[in-house]
């Protein structure tokens, strides 16, 4: 599995040698600090984190279709909630125990996508073309989106502990779990 990781990897330890590379995720980031610094301004936020509130949303329904979770809803419209407001939601019928974890820590799928696209724009990139800028932004926006909101972790808490227990399980299962245990 470790080797796997590495080789994915491999073209982004590239890009943070490379002169275009760094420019490249600078602006990546720069992008993620203005979708940070756009949070107080709905209207502003909104629009322009849609496309990462939209797969960040189609995501928990996803997960939740596929682990039963139900989803009775659907909206990636700005309601007012507590102190702040939501970007988007999905209701679910189902949230048990064994699905709750999954479902809500759903859009952390979106960090590997991220990571991909990165790797694609950066493979043989020969120079910061106009068009990049669109990438980056899209690429900015699934970062951003990637984080679970607060409800996410609350219905992931609910069952973190099958999570913790899967987590075990793996590391018990690999040699270097047996090699610890027979010692």
């Amino acid at each position: 599995m470790p080797e796997i990781i590495a080789h994915t990897l491999a073209p982004l330890t590239t890009a943070f040698t490379s002169h275009n590379g760094r420019i490249y995720i600078g602006v990546v980031l720069g992008f993620v600090l203005l979708l940070y610094l756009l949070r107080r301004s709905v209207l502003l936020m909104s629009l322009a984190a849609f496309p990462g509130t939209l797969l960040h949303e189609l995501l928990h329904f996803i997960v939740g279709l596929l682990l039963l979770g139900r989803p009775s809803g659907f909206s990636v419209i700005p309601r007012r909630v507590n102190r702040g407001y939501a970007l988007g939601s999905v209701r679910f019928a189902n949230v048990r125990w064994y699905n709750g974890c999954f479902i809500g820590l759903a859009p952390l799928w979106l960090l590997p996508l991220a990571l991909w696209l990165l790797a694609w724009r950066l493979h043989g990139l020969q120079g910061l073309q106009p068009q990049e800028l669109a990438w980056s932004y899209l690429l900015a926006t699934l970062i951003y989106a990637s984080l679970p909101s607060w409800p996410d972790l609350k219905v992931a808490a609910a069952s973190s502990w099958m999570l913790l227990l899967a987590t075990a399980m793996y590391w018990i299962l690999t040699n270097e779990g047996f090699r610890v245990a027979k010692l």
